[in-house]
């Protein structure tokens, strides 16, 4: 097998059909198999998954239920089963273009090395493009963050987006994703730091495209979301001391003024984007000062 395609799912049925459907159309000659792990989803994803297996399908497609463990563990369960050389993650709401798998081994035959990590191009699709809350995450560079790369040159752990990624798997299992990290937010960025300081070189596969179908409102992005990453950002500010995570100086200070009771309120009536910022910075404060409590 040369590739292994991992996808972690939750609750997600609807998904991962399109998610599987978009994976069956891929234009390639290269063998593949797609390992499913199904982090304790409560809804119909094993009955869809067993009912679409029964079509015509020429790659295998291994199902594993689990309790729910978060998606580190998931991914770090489906590596486990794989046996492909290239390891490709991508979410059950994330549906590829059909030369996607060959857009990431053409560049890892371009860098043909183990310590290549290819990042795709993950952008919505066409109707949440439209969704202004959308538009915001992409401009903040909140969600992804694409503007500055540029095809096949080297990128940062910054940008170790596990939504669309590829690594050699012998160099993944020298790492593996932090089963102790329960939290959402920078799990993938804290694996990319611990690769590049063995010497991985991250590069961006532009034409690796793959659209995010994640209906992500205002609420499920505040208050919970955006608290959690604060809260993990400390974690992490522990653990890397030496990488600038927390804000600093007139960062703060900014952040703070954003953070008073109201701002985000005042700013939404002139601009939508700069009330979301600061609701953002709120929120985020508050993650980092309840993490930070516990110490």
């Amino acid at each position: 097998m040369q590739a292994s395609i991992v996808i972690p799912s939750y609750n997600d049925a609807e998904n991962i059909i399109l998610c599987l459907n978009a994976l069956k159309a891929q234009k390639t000659q290269t063998s593949f198999e797609v390992i499913i792990i199904d982090d304790g989803s409560t809804d119909n994803t094993k009955e869809s998954i067993d009912e679409w297996k029964k079509q015509n399908v020429n790659f295998p497609v291994q199902y594993i239920w689990q309790k729910n463990q978060k998606q580190g563990v998931a991914r770090n369960t489906g590596v486990k089963q794989a046996t492909g050389k290239i390891l490709l993650f991508i979410g059950s709401d994330i549906l590829v273009h059909e030369d996607w798998l060959e857009q990431h081994l053409s560049l890892h035959k371009a860098f043909d090395n183990e310590k290549t990590i290819a990042i795709g191009l993950t952008d919505w699709t066409e109707e949440l493009k439209k969704d202004a809350f959308r538009q915001f995450l992409d401009t903040s560079g909140t969600q992804f963050s694409y503007k500055k790369l540029k095809n096949y040159k080297e990128t940062d752990f910054w940008h170790f987006y596990t939504s669309n990624i590829s690594m050699h798997k012998e160099f993944f299992t020298q790492f593996w994703f932090d089963e102790d990290f329960k939290h959402y937010g920078w799990e993938d960025i804290m694996l990319g730091y611990e690769m590049s300081k063995q010497g991985a070189k991250i590069y961006f596969a532009a034409k690796a495209i793959a659209q995010h179908r994640h209906p992500l409102t205002e609420q499920d992005f505040f208050p919970d979301r955006i608290t959690s990453i604060g809260k993990t950002a400390v974690i992490f500010q522990q653990k890397y001391p030496e990488v600038p995570v927390l804000p600093t100086g007139i960062k703060k200070i900014i952040f703070q003024i954003l953070a008073l009771p109201g701002v985000h309120i005042i700013l939404s009536l002139f601009s939508k984007n700069l009330g979301w910022y600061a609701k953002m910075k709120k929120y985020y404060l508050k993650g980092i000062a309840e993490q930070q409590s516990q110490l």
